[in-house]
């Protein structure tokens, strides 16, 4: 029974395997439904083992008090905005590059703030769709985390009163970057 029980779990380990190099080329998502998908097999296995009807709501399981079973989009969540918080926050090789692909992010989207500070965007577009970083912060905006920045002197552009982008909708702004960017044109007087 023991060595059974050894090769069903070393099955396991095999298929989490398979899995995890299956995803690890694959691009990051938020999409819950998603994520809900690949993991009702494991909850209707669970519900089963634990001889409980298959209709009883999911909240159930995923309530620590009862049953530690993690919702696997909360905790990708949570390792992504985790070990992107590390990354900002490092002090050495990770935190310097970070900063500098932050930067350029900046002058990328011709904003005169860090983004991490004032991020204007609620979605994706074309010029940023597979930047990990605009992603990153666009997805820690839509879960309310904020950043507190010390070394804010460095990262802002002093310029006008009237930034060009709260003037115009956001998709003129993103066709007018281009053009914006050559005549060096960010605020208003």
């Amino acid at each position: 029974m023991n060595c059974s029980r050894c090769y069903i779990i070393d099955q396991i380990k095999e298929e989490v395997l398979k899995l995890a190099l299956c995803m690890k080329y694959k691009r990051l998502t938020d999409k819950q439904s998603e994520s809900t998908s690949v993991t009702a097999p494991f909850r209707k296995i669970f519900k089963h083992k634990l001889h409980l009807a298959s209709s009883i709501p999911n909240a159930i399981l995923n309530n620590n008090f009862i049953y530690v079973f993690r919702n696997l989009y909360e905790l990708q969540l949570q390792s992504k905005i985790s070990n992107y918080n590390l990354q900002i926050n490092s002090r050495g090789l990770l935190g310097i590059i970070t900063d500098i692909r932050i930067c350029k992010l900046q002058h990328l989207l011709w904003l005169p703030s860090f983004p991490l500070l004032n991020f204007p965007f609620d979605k994706p577009f074309s010029l940023v769709i597979y930047n990990f970083h605009f992603r990153m912060i666009l997805l820690c905006k839509q879960f309310n985390f904020s950043f507190n920045i010390n070394h804010l002197k460095y990262y802002t552009i002093i310029g006008g009163n009237i930034e060009i982008r709260s003037l115009i909708p956001l998709p003129l702004f993103i066709k007018s970057l281009k053009v914006l960017k050559n005549r060096s044109l960010m605020f208003l007087e």
